[in-house]
């Protein structure tokens, strides 16, 4: 019979035979417990554990990574208290075209089905904070696609604004269900333009999508490239 300490030596023996490097991210917590044999509610109990001793570290949202947290993680925490909305879609402009166009000339297999799934779980949701979640979880998809640790680092800042009390209420008082609709249409433009390695389409959906989320939720629109 299983004990915890066996479920956390086994936990232990695949992150040696896997090999993760520094900051690498783990599979998710389900496809973990079935590549382990465990029940996901084990596998925490394990995963708390290594936490605790530096081994890995967590962050909601985004996953559970090999190594110790980075110290900008605090740094990073403290830019999104002084930010705000209108700084955050200025950083996205000059930000996400340039990832989508960089994920449709590098995504993988992997990639494209990460973008389906979370187009699929989008098309589901019938509540605002789920929808959201997996409408974050699409970005990042991308952003991962670009096999750019660099851009994928600045991409997970960018979204810690999102979590602001500001943005959410903000979010939250102006989705209807056109703007959602809408979303969807131009979130399976950008992906198919992702798909068909069509970098400078995939660049310039990316950017219609941010002008028609700017002008939903802060009003007006940015300038043209």
């Amino acid at each position: 019979m299983r004990t915890t300490e066996s479920d956390l030596e086994m936990v232990r023996q695949h992150l040696r035979q896997a090999q993760y490097g520094e900051q690498a991210r783990l599979p998710p917590e389900r496809e973990l417990a079935e590549i382990l044999g465990i029940t996901r509610n084990r596998l925490r109990g394990s995963l708390r554990k290594l936490a605790a001793e530096g081994v890995i570290w967590r962050h909601v949202g985004r996953g559970t990574y090999f190594g110790n947290k980075p110290s900008t993680e605090t740094t990073v925490n403290e830019l999104a208290q002084l930010t705000n909305p209108r700084e955050m879609m200025e950083a996205r402009f000059a930000l996400e075209p340039e990832i989508a166009r960089l994920a449709a000339l590098h995504a993988t297999l992997r990639d494209f089905t990460r973008m389906e799934e979370c187009l699929e779980r989008m098309s589901q949701m019938d509540d605002f904070a789920a929808w959201s979640a997996w409408d974050v979880q699409l970005h990042r998809a991308l952003a991962e696609a670009t096999s750019n640790k660099l851009l994928l680092a600045m991409f997970d800042a960018l979204q810690l604004t999102r979590q602001k009390e500001i943005w959410g209420k903000l979010h939250l008082d102006r989705q209807t269900s056109s703007r959602r609709q809408d979303a969807a249409r131009e979130h399976l433009a950008f992906v198919t333009a992702v798909r068909d390695r069509d970098p400078q389409k995939a660049a310039g959906l990316m950017r219609q999508h941010l002008n028609s989320v700017q002008e939903a939720f802060l009003g007006g629109r940015a300038a043209a490239a």
